[in-house]
């Protein structure tokens, strides 16, 4: 009878945490949840084996009774200890409680204080009380951390967090990962999920960012909101969602390409740290995505600055007006949109950015980009911010970048435009000849714009982004055969 009430009561505490407590089941199973599951039952069916093992000589009381040496006592010194202590670790991984380690700290510390005497749990029974104790110390923290858990979620917004690494969630964009926040330093990323529920909120971190981000929240379908990224807590939803499912996607609109966001800790960035549902929705899973991928790279022309207004920052700039997003949105393609103000093939960026072959392959330093990310298609737009150099320094250097690309995609159609405003355009057409490759292609953007259609007379405005991204569509459909889903009118 003693060795059956550990053996139920145990797995009944878990089970009833697991499903009682509002937001657990809706946590991710990641790798590292189900590795503790496993380590948790394992280390389980130990507890069971040495409490078996132990027979007549169990005791809750500090006596000695008979030694035990045989099964996993002639193997492990401690075994209760070491399987209460494995259960306990694994627990807190796959229960997501991981602020409990500082409580289980505190208990193996305690446990290995003990009197000499009392050392040897297979030679010493006296050792068995605090094995009891070992076992109801393990539903005491189980309880008090999810408890701890509940009450962290509700005094975050009543509701329950959807924490970056949620598989439903889907990135598109420049994005470095983790299961506790994602961080995009360009203009254009997105965020994609579908959920249950009637309200949903964003996290955010706004710890070090000097300038705010702004991005767009398009909930089923709607018309964009605008929200600036200047609290950790946005509501998406001030007037509650009808119907039982929705779709939710967070477009970056600007990224402030004047302070540091490059160089960690960055200054401008948006760093997404989760969603907030209502107690006992969930994220649902999102159609299979496009087979199409797009990279678009150029600078603050492809990262929209001034496209609205002349005001600088994230007021006057919108990438997802411009004519990289524009054209992935007609070929429905998932797509990187990376555009770095000032930046040029040879010139640094803004924002302590460098030139574009040494940024290229990153999200910023220290983060590489996603290297399973291989697009089909990919538009280059650089040379406006090389103008300060002669033509002998910009064309090897462009060569080079071209280069550069094609070894990292060796099946990618290239697509090398020639700047909207001219700048070096005869040696970007040179080295597209050079290179001989029929799927590096020159674009010539001769007459896809006029005066008109500029903001400052460099920063194309919203019109002059639909008409350079309606003649680039044009061009790509045609050299690549792949079909206009959305045409943009």
């Amino acid at each position: 009878m003693r060795i059956l009430i550990p053996m139920i009561v145990i797995p009944v505490i878990v089970l009833l945490l697991y499903l009682l407590v509002p937001g657990l089941k809706e946590q991710p199973w990641t790798a590292l949840r189900i590795g503790g599951a496993i380590l948790a039952a394992i280390a389980y069916s130990m507890v069971i084996t040495a409490r078996v093992q132990l027979g007549k000589s169990f005791s809750v009381r500090a006596e000695a009774k008979e030694l035990v040496t045989h099964g996993l006592y002639a193997r492990i010194r401690n075994t209760m200890y070491v399987s209460v202590d494995l259960m306990v670790f694994g627990l807190i991984l796959a229960l997501h409680l991981y602020w409990v380690f500082v409580i289980f700290a505190v208990f193996v510390v305690f446990q290995a204080r003990q009197p000499r005497g009392k050392q040897r749990d297979m030679g010493q029974p006296s050792r068995r009380k605090t094995s009891s104790l070992a076992l109801v110390l393990f539903t005491t923290l189980v309880a008090a951390g999810t408890g701890a858990f509940n009450m962290e979620t509700h005094a975050i917004a009543d509701g329950i967090v959807i924490r970056p690494g949620d598989p439903n969630l889907r990135y598109i964009g420049h994005w470095d990962k983790s299961e506790e926040r994602a961080i995009t330093v360009n203009s254009g990323s997105r965020v994609l999920c579908r959920f249950t529920g009637s309200s949903v909120k964003g996290l955010f971190g706004t710890k070090g960012i000097t300038s705010p981000a702004q991005i767009y929240a398009i909930l089923d379908g709607a018309l964009p909101v605008l929200y600036r990224v200047d609290s950790e807590v946005i509501d998406f939803t001030p007037h509650l969602l009808s119907g039982a499912q929705h779709s939710l996607e967070i477009d970056v609109k600007d990224v402030d390409e004047e302070p540091n966001r490059w160089n960690p800790p960055l200054e401008a960035a948006v760093i997404f740290k989760g969603l907030i549902l209502d107690v006992g929705a969930k994220t649902l899973s999102l159609p299979v995505p496009p087979k199409l991928k797009m990279e678009f790279y150029g600078d603050s022309i492809t990262q929209g600055i001034l496209l609205l207004s002349k005001a600088p920052g994230p007021d006057g700039s919108d990438a997802t007006k411009d004519y990289a997003f524009l054209t992935a949105r007609a070929f429905d393609a998932l797509h990187n949109q990376v555009g770095f103000g000032r930046q040029g093939v040879l010139r640094e960026g803004s924002g302590e950015v460098p030139p574009a072959p040494q940024s290229f392959g990153w999200n910023y330093k220290g983060s590489r980009a996603d290297r399973s990310f291989i697009p089909d298609v990919v538009v280059v737009n650089h040379g406006t911010n090389d103008l300060i150099y002669s033509s002998e320094q910009f064309l090897p250097a462009y060569r080079d970048y071209i280069k550069l690309m094609r070894q990292a995609y060796p099946r990618a159609f290239i697509f090398c435009l020639r700047p909207f405003g001219g700048y070096h355009e005869t040696e970007i057409e040179s080295v597209v000849e050079s290179l001989a490759d029929t799927k590096i292609i020159y674009v010539d953007t001769t007459r896809w714009l006029v005066e008109s259609d500029y903001t400052d007379g460099i920063h194309p405005s919203a019109p002059g982004h639909f008409r350079a991204a309606r003649e680039l569509i044009r061009v790509i459909a045609t050299r690549t055969h792949r079909k206009v889903v959305n045409p943009i009118e």
